[in-house]
């Protein structure tokens, strides 16, 4: 029920994730939110389903209207990404990169 709600209105989405304490783990159902590695930059994601041992599938919002955006289906051996809180990602996201700061927490080898 829920996904199909998403579905119909998308902000409500947002606002599921906006409310979910960044401290608590475990959430069922929530997303996580990443940095995803695409050549020379990093795009803001979500994994939306770990998938099996191969694959995940892996949303990238429109900013700062999560209602838009591309599903990609990556392969995990190849994939590079860089988990980032829920509350960063919001606000990154809301304010079209202008707070939230996610390049923070990039791990620099």
């Amino acid at each position: 029920m829920e996904q199909q709600l998403f579905l119909v209105v998308p902000s409500l989405q947002v606002l599921k994730y906006r409310l979910i304490d960044e401290n608590r783990t475990g959430v069922e159902g929530a997303w996580k939110a990443i940095l995803l590695k695409d050549g020379d930059f990093y795009l803001l994601a979500f994994i939306t389903d770990e998938g099996d041992d191969k694959f995940m599938s892996v949303f990238i919002p429109d900013a700062p209207n999560m209602g838009g955006g591309e599903i990609r289906f990556v392969e995990k051996a190849t994939c590079e990404y860089e988990p980032i809180s829920m509350h960063v990602a919001m606000s990154a996201l809301n304010s079209f990169g202008a707070s939230g700061r996610p390049w923070e927490h990039i791990k620099k080898p």
